[in-house]
């Protein structure tokens, strides 16, 4: 029998834990050795399983199961150890595709762990390490941005609305609305958020995503839009603003030289989805031929996979509001394309930002699909999806295979859960918890469940 399927089997785990602890313990310099056959020979699939369950069982982990004795803790161990060695044998454990209710579940908890990872101020603890419980120093302002834009998401698509939502997304828009500096452009005066309290520099993103998340938030809540109108007025006229003649936007604006001239594919792609949502809650026709400039300028440059989640999203309520063959045809072959790059096995990284993107394409294409095209899309969706599922902490987690800073692997336990449940993992051996990877998993099972299979929140 195949040592692979030996291995996946809890209780052969089991036995071979019981066994190797009885009889070779004692013996540090087999971790070592077993830790550099490890590292040297990583293609030898099924020898590896072998090593990598004698060093896991005298890792550090043997204080942990002191700790936590018992049958339950055993099981828990045996269960991480199984499902990290599926992924580093290129086993795909993903095969199980997510029910309604599993998607419903995914979507809650991620966005209770953006909440429950907001502070006071309505500024977002960025990155967490859920094995170790330390929350890193690293910070990005348009992420933070981005984790608006998928409360905002969240709160549009829900038939009864969130109250814990409503009040992160008034929290963090007072946030942003605190750290924007005034500007102003051929006589027009805008507002744009800063990097920081004490930046005297607006990136695009940034405002772009905040002002993405504040009109979620006004078309879920319409009661709420006269509050915020200055401010809706005030970042749309910074991208205007930003945009130059050709078509692109400026990614920079400093408060002493003005505007970059530098571009930023994420942010083009960010700008343009903003303008689309800017005229969907308010119909204009600058607004319509920045948008139209924007695009005749995006369409005609390469593929930059670093455009491609945001262009899609622009894309998908540009072809809802001006149906045209030209969207269908650009979206098709930049997907094409893109999914062109995709990995064959998704065993390690999270790679909900390009899910998220195709899950866009999706809605543009199924206008005017071509045969089976709508079908391979929602299949590779269903897989990553499942995948990703794999990435996102839940409180039952508590222990997982981890890769320490000399390579090698060790099984960890969760200090909190009920701070790590519900946020998404950069990938299986890189275990912490980003807001952005967070926001973009959200997403992604967002417009699954409800653009894609037309199920309601």
């Amino acid at each position: 029998m195949r040592l692979r399927g030996w291995f996946l089997q809890g209780g052969v785990l089991l036995t071979w834990h019981n066994f190797l602890k009885g009889h070779l313990h004692g013996c540090p310099f087999l971790i070592l050795y077993l830790s550099a056959i490890y590292r040297t020979i990583t293609r030898m699939k099924y020898f590896v399983v072998a090593c990598l369950v004698v060093s896991l069982v005298f890792s550090p982990v043997a204080s942990v199961y002191a700790e936590k004795d018992g049958e339950l803790s055993q099981r828990q161990q045996l269960s991480a150890i199984s499902a990290y060695l599926t992924h580093v044998t290129g086993v795909d454990a993903s095969n199980q595709m997510l029910t309604e209710a599993d998607m419903k579940q995914v979507i809650d908890d991620g966005v209770s762990w953006l909440l429950s990872a907001q502070e006071e101020s309505g500024h977002f603890a960025y990155e967490y390490v859920p094995y170790d419980d330390v929350y890193l120093d690293d910070d990005n302002i348009v992420r933070q941005g981005g984790a608006l834009f998928v409360l905002g998401e969240m709160y549009r698509k829900q038939e009864k609305k969130d109250v814990r939502v409503q009040e992160g997304i008034e929290r963090a828009v007072t946030y942003f609305e605190s750290i924007s500096l005034e500007g102003e452009h051929n006589g027009t005066a805008f507002r744009c958020v800063a990097n920081s309290k004490v930046s005297n520099q607006c990136k695009l993103g940034a405002t772009a995503l905040v002002l993405l998340g504040l009109l979620g938030y006004v078309e879920g809540n319409p009661k709420r839009a006269s509050s915020y109108e200055t401010l809706i007025d005030d970042y749309t006229q910074y991208i205007l603003a930003s945009q130059k003649e050709a078509g692109g936007f400026s990614n920079v604006f400093r408060k002493s030289s003005g505007f970059a001239s530098e571009e930023s594919p994420f942010s083009n792609g960010e700008a343009l989805l903003a303008l689309v949502r800017v005229y969907q809650y308010k119909e204009s026709t600058q607004i319509k031929d920045a948008i139209d400039t924007a695009f005749t300028y995006l369409e005609e440059k390469a593929y930059d996979s670093a455009l491609y989640l945001w262009i899609m999203a622009a894309l998908k309520d540009m072809q809802t509001l001006w149906p045209s063959d030209v969207y269908v045809d650009y979206a098709r072959n930049f997907t094409q394309w893109r999914m062109a790059l995709a990995p064959a096995v998704l065993k390690d990284k999270n790679y909900c930002a390009y899910a998220e993107g195709v899950a866009s394409a999706y809605s543009v294409l199924q206008s005017k699909p071509h045969a089976g095209e709508l079908e391979k899309l929602q299949s590779s969706l269903a897989v990553w999806n499942a995948h990703h599922a794999t990435l996102q902490v839940s409180s039952e987690d508590a222990y997982r295979v981890v890769i320490d800073e000399e390579g090698t692997p060790v099984l960890k336990v969760l200090k909190r859960p009920a701070i790590a449940s519900g946020g998404f993992l950069t990938a299986h051996t890189h275990p912490t918890q980003r807001i952005d990877f967070t926001q973009h998993c959200v997403s992604t099972y967002l417009q699954t469940l409800v653009d894609i299979e037309g199920r309601s929140l």
